[in-house]
């Protein structure tokens, strides 16, 4: 109540993930608006997240957008990265491959797992980019580095397909 960003945040994720308290998502989106208007990029992000989901506010993609871009300018990889997917599947814009390519990019290069994950996606399949088995491969190998889960697999997937590597079933 006192407009401390950081504990209004950790509030919201207390009430989104049941932590000490009963799982509440209206809660947990009242309080990571409070800290996400305060400028808190890590609130504007999950605040983002909610709208996009429907969790305790009303579903709504133009929203969600509206906040992931706020937390993006201040260099929030996974809001980033979320406005690469909305471009990719066409949530609250004109679905855009070049677009998405563009903000995985953005993120990869950050460091950030999933959006290396979903731009080796994009390499593999030359949506929005043209087809680069290798630098799919790549890709997939720096978010497996991180442990994302995906990333396995679409490795694996290279491997028994010889895309960006030679074909090996013991590898896959």
């Amino acid at each position: 109540e006192k407009k401390h960003v950081k504990a209004q945040y950790y509030l919201g994720d207390c009430y989104y993930y049941g932590r000490g308290v009963e799982r509440d998502y209206v809660e947990s989106s009242i309080w990571y608006l409070k800290a996400a208007e305060q400028g808190y990029d890590l609130a504007q992000c999950s605040i983002g997240y909610n709208y996009q989901h429907g969790y305790g506010v009303l579903k709504d993609y133009k929203e969600a957008l509206k906040w992931y871009h706020k937390a993006a300018e201040q260099g929030n990889a996974q809001a980033i990265n979320n406005i690469g997917y909305n471009y990719a599947t066409g949530l609250g814009v004109e679905k855009n491959d070049v677009e998405a390519v563009k903000w995985y990019a953005k993120a990869a290069e950050m460091g950030h797992a999933q959006a290396q994950n979903n731009l080796g996606g994009h390499y593999s399949t030359g949506e929005g980019i043209e087809k680069d088995f290798d630098k799919a491969i790549m890709w997939y190998r720096k978010s497996a580095a991180q442990n994302f889960p995906s990333a396995f697999y679409n490795i694996a997937s290279c491997y028994q397909n010889g895309e960006g590597v030679e074909r090996d079933n013991a590898q896959a």
